[in-house]
C-alpha cells in the first residue's frame, strides 16, 4: 500500500488520533515502513522464508493497535467506528488481543473497500 505514504495529513483526524493516543507521522511512517518490508524476507525475529505482497496478509499479521487504527482513520472509516473499535480494544491486555478486537470491528474487507478509490488514483496517475 504504497499510497499510504502519500496520504497528506488531515487535520481533523490528526486530532481524532491523538484522542486515542496515537500520532499522525509516527503512524504514517511506521506503516509505511511495515508494509515495505513485508515485500523482502525480512531479518531476525522478523524474517520469513518469502515475501509477502499481499496487503491483506500484512494487515492480518499487524500488532499494533494505533496503527490499525490509524490506517483506518486515514483512510477515511467514520469516526464513530473507530472510536468504538479503540475503546472496545482499551478493554483488553495484550496488543494482540487488541488487534483482534480492532479487526473484528474494522475487517480487512472494509479496508480494502476504503482503499480501493486510492488505488485506482495511484493507477491512474501512473
Amino acid at each position: 500500500m504504497q499510497g499510504l505514504a502519500h496520504l497528506p495529513e488531515q487535520p481533523d483526524v490528526k486530532r481524532f488520533l491523538e484522542e486515542l493516543h496515537a500520532r499522525w507521522d509516527y503512524e504514517q511512517l511506521h506503516m509505511v515502513t511495515w508494509f515495505s518490508g513485508q515485500l523482502s524476507i525480512g531479518q531476525g525475529k522478523y524474517s520469513r522464508s518469502r515475501p509477502n505482497h499481499s496487503a491483506r496478509v500484512t494487515y492480518q499479521r499487524l500488532l499494533n493497535p494505533h496503527s490499525l487504527l490509524w490506517i483506518a482513520a486515514a483512510l477515511g472509516e467514520k469516526p464513530e467506528v473507530v472510536r468504538r473499535a479503540a475503546m472496545m480494544a482499551e478493554q483488553r491486555e495484550t496488543f494482540k488481543e487488541k488487534c483482534i478486537v480492532i479487526r473484528n470491528q474494522i475487517p480487512w474487507n472494509r479496508i480494502y473497500a476504503l482503499a480501493l478509490p486510492l488505488v485506482w488514483k495511484e493507477r491512474e496517475a501512473g
